[in-house]
Formats: structure tokens, C-alpha cells, sequence
């Protein structure tokens, strides 16, 4: 790779945006959007727009669900998904057509959490949709749309035979309407599905399921026709592990998230293949000295890019992308160090030859806020 690519920056910033960038030899890291209080976890790139979505904090103590559409030079653009009298975030966005479909959860006055996916088409909340009852602890924690019918994954608190444990489900909407589509799991153990992929006329959803001994294996599940078809698990459940994300590309099902390293004191971050019912780690993006993972995958060409986090020898945390190319891994980019302020990153979005990554950044009070970073040029010539 030749040549060093800079970020140019417009210097027409406004409240509410900070820029702060770190050559690394090929690529920067910058942070081109700052919200308010709060934290980004999703995020997607739609044409010449990029759109990230998670929470704001508000004064009153509670968070609200948010949606920002990041333009160069501008603001960040919020578009509000609940008035904040209770606490709310999204943790996933899919665009289709005209639309933006983004999941997450809201509280009610009983401090029960409903799954939610809200429509956003034009800026503005035109559908509120509940996935799962008020009366219950539910989460949506990824979404995916195909034409007019989009599928979300997440979990509910699971009660039936006398049980209370978290069961990992897929919902699918249609005209507005949410139903559930598979239970992934039967609420024996605790469980949850964080990521969701089509393929063809599959789904993949990716998560963890608790196992007798209290352990957490990452697993990913394949349903077709409205039932789960196959059940495969990526760890053996001697160490806890969960996979935070899933992609189809790339001729083959690619799942990221982490393990704990054999002494159980650091996590590993970590890319697994499936193929068919099988799945084989593909490679370790950290070598288990220090606490990292993996919360994010896109395929692209020839490559897969990963976005998590791994704790430096001072503790501090950096927001890092990893490029896998074979089974060979690079550290793409990674957040400048900000007064040794944590960073995580937490979602990942390629729009034309640049990538962007949310996540949040906390200072030395614990302060947190919401981010999103550019990597220009980083696709630029099949890279």
C-alpha cells in the first residue's frame, strides 16, 4: 500500500462536533461527529448520507432513543424516536428503500422493556412498532429489511414451564405489524441473538446461549421457512464466549464477537466461518493479553472488516477496525488516544470508498458520549 492517506477536513464545524485525527501510515482515524451525552451503536451508510443511532442523555436522568443524520460540515441532524420520560436506545439500523428501520427497546412506567422497531422515512417517526408485550424485559438488538418485510433479532424474557430466563427470538414485521417468527432458544438457560443477516431465503442470527454451568457459548443460527434449521455453536462452552455480529459475503456466513482467554482473565476478540452446519474459528484478532472484542463485520471484496475495542498495557480502551484478508489480520485504524479517554466502537458501515464506524468515547469522569469515526479511502482500489 503506497502513499499515506490524510483526512481533509471542511472547517465550517458547528456545536456539537469535534474532530480529532491520528495518522497511522495509511489511513486516519478522525472523529467527524459528536453528539450530546450519550452513546452510538449503530450506524449505516445510505448514498451520500450516513445515518447512526443509539442514545442521548437527557437531564432528567433518563436516556432517549435517537436516530442522527451526520452530514460534512453540519451538525448532526437528531431525529428523536421517544420523548424521553423513559429510558430507550436503539442498538441496530437497516436502510430500505426511502426508509430507515432502527431496533432497540423502551421502558414503560412498570420498568418493563418492550423490543421496538421504529420506521423513520422523511426525518420524522411514522411507525412505532412493539415487538414483543409490555409486561416483559425484551430488547431488539439487530434489524434487517428485504423489500417490504424486515426481520429483527433480540430476546424476551421467557417464562413459560415455570421458567425466567432470557430466550433469543427473531420477529418479522410486514405492513406495520410485528409477529414472532422463531423462538432461537426454548428459555431453559439464558440467551440472546445480537446480530441478524439474510442470505437467500435464510436468516442467520448470531448471539450466545448459557449452557448448565453457567457459561455463555457463542452460537449462530441458521431459519428458513420460519423455523431455525440448524443450530450451530462456534465455542464448546468451557469458556464464555458471544458472537455480537454476523454477515453473508464473501462466498461464506462470517460471525465476530469474543472468548475468554484460558485463564478466564482477558476476553479475545475473534472472526468465525460457517460453512453449512459447521463452524471453525477463522482467525484471533487479539492475542488474549489484554480485554478486547469484536462487536462488528462487514465482508467487502476480497476482505473482512471488523470493528470492537482491546484495552491497552495502561487499561485505557482504543476503538479499533481490524481489515482480515485469508486468515491473515491487520489493524486497519484505531482511535487516537484523547487524554487516555476509553473508546469503543460498536458498529461499522462502508459508503463508497471510505468506512464509518459508531461507537462511544468516555473521559477520565465517566462521562459518555456518542461518536462516529471516518476511515477515508480505506476501500479505495479493491483495498
Amino acid at each position: 500500500m503506497s502513499g499515506k492517506k490524510r483526512l481533509t477536513v471542511c472547517l465550517c464545524l458547528t456545536a456539537g462536533i469535534t474532530l480529532a485525527a491520528q495518522n497511522l501510515g495509511s489511513f486516519s482515524f478522525a472523529a467527524i461527529a459528536s453528539a450530546e451525552a450519550g452513546g452510538a451503536a449503530a450506524i449505516t451508510a445510505d448514498g451520500d448520507s450516513v445515518y447512526a443511532a443509539g442514545y442521548k442523555d437527557n437531564p432528567s436522568g433518563t436516556a432517549a432513543a435517537g436516530v442522527w443524520k451526520i452530514s460534512d460540515c453540519r451538525a448532526p441532524e437528531l431525529v428523536p424516536l421517544t420523548d424521553g420520560k423513559y429510558d430507550a436506545g436503539v442498538s441496530a439500523l437497516a436502510a430500505a428503500g426511502d426508509s430507515l428501520y432502527a431496533a432497540g427497546y423502551e421502558d414503560n412506567a412498570s420498568h418493563k422493556a418492550a423490543a421496538r422497531v421504529w420506521k423513520i422515512t422523511g426525518g420524522r417517526v411514522v411507525e412505532r412498532i412493539s415487538l414483543s408485550g409490555e409486561r416483559s424485559w425484551a430488547r431488539a438488538s439487530a434489524v434487517a429489511a428485504a423489500g417490504d418485510v424486515v426481520y429483527a433479532a433480540g430476546f424476551d424474557y421467557d417464562t413459560r414451564d415455570g421458567g425466567a430466563n432470557y430466550a433469543a427470538k427473531v420477529w418479522k414485521i410486514t405492513g406495520g405489524r410485528a409477529a414472532e417468527l422463531a423462538a432461537l432458544t426454548d428459555g431453559g438457560y439464558d440467551a440472546g441473538a445480537a446480530a441478524i443477516a439474510l442470505d437467500g431465503d435464510s436468516l442467520y442470527a448470531a448471539g450466545f446461549e448459557k449452557n448448565a454451568f453457567y457459561k455463555a457459548a457463542a452460537k449462530v443460527w441458521k431459519i428458513t421457512g420460519g423455523r431455525v434449521v440448524e443450530d450451530i455453536p462456534l465455542t464448546d462452552g468451557k469458556r464464555n464466549a458471544w458472537a455480537a455480529a454476523v454477515t453473508a459475503g464473501r462466498g461464506g456466513v462470517y460471525a465476530a464477537g469474543g472468548e475468554a482467554n484460558p485463564s478466564g482473565a482477558a476476553d479475545i476478540a475473534k472472526v468465525w466461518r460457517i460453512t453449512g452446519a459447521r463452524a471453525e474459528e477463522l482467525v484471533s484478532l487479539t492475542d488474549g493479553r489484554y480485554n478486547a472484542g469484536a462487536a462488528a463485520i462487514i465482508a467487502r471484496g476480497d476482505s473482512l472488516y471488523a470493528a470492537g475495542f482491546e484495552a491497552a498495557p495502561s487499561g485505557t480502551l482504543a476503538a479499533k477496525v481490524w481489515k482480515i484478508t485469508g486468515r491473515q489480520v491487520s489493524v486497519l485504524a484505531l482511535s487516537p488516544p484523547a487524554g487516555g479517554n476509553d473508546a469503543k466502537a460498536a458498529a461499522i458501515a462502508a459508503g463508497g470508498d471510505s468506512l464509518y464506524v459508531a461507537g462511544v468515547e468516555t473521559n477520565a469522569s465517566g462521562a459518555v458520549s456518542a461518536r462516529v469515526w471516518k476511515i477515508p479511502g480505506a476501500l479505495a482500489g479493491g483495498r
